[in-house]
């Protein structure tokens, strides 16, 4: 295992671009997150962990980064929530029934109640027209 790729990806989990920190974590786990894990924990010829808190120390500042990237954690997590939201607890227009929208704009159930939404508002459609 390449310990200078490993420790430039630790350091890449401290980043405030969140695609970094998703690139690193994915990249550390390919590499074998559990064999690193077992280093840190066992030594293996290296002290991981001292490398670890020595280089984070050195990357930045007690305080400050750690209460900004608290913030932004805290914001993931709401806009999160939110997306989540948007999916949960609805109710078929056509059927009434509950259902988890695997879509954002989803407003029906299943196709079945999708195509008698459609059939519907075109039949409305044809009628105002001809009236």
């Amino acid at each position: 295992m390449d310990t200078e790729k490993v420790a430039r990806l630790i350091r890449m989990l401290s980043s405030a671009n969140d695609g970094e920190v998703l690139n690193a974590a994915r990249a550390l786990n390919r590499m074998g997150i559990h064999d690193v894990a077992e280093r840190i924990e066992g030594g293996g010829g290296f002290d991981f962990a001292a490398f670890i808190r020595n280089s984070l120390r050195r990357s930045q500042p007690p305080g400050a980064k750690a209460k900004t990237e608290i913030a932004r954690l805290s914001t993931l997590v709401e806009e999160l929530q939110s997306q989540l939201a948007k999916f949960s607890n609805r109710r078929c227009v056509v059927c009434e029934k509950p259902f988890i929208a695997r879509r954002s704009d989803a407003a029906t159930c299943s196709p079945r109640c999708r195509v008698k939404l459609h059939r519907n508002k075109r039949n409305r459609t044809r009628r105002e027209t001809s009236a």
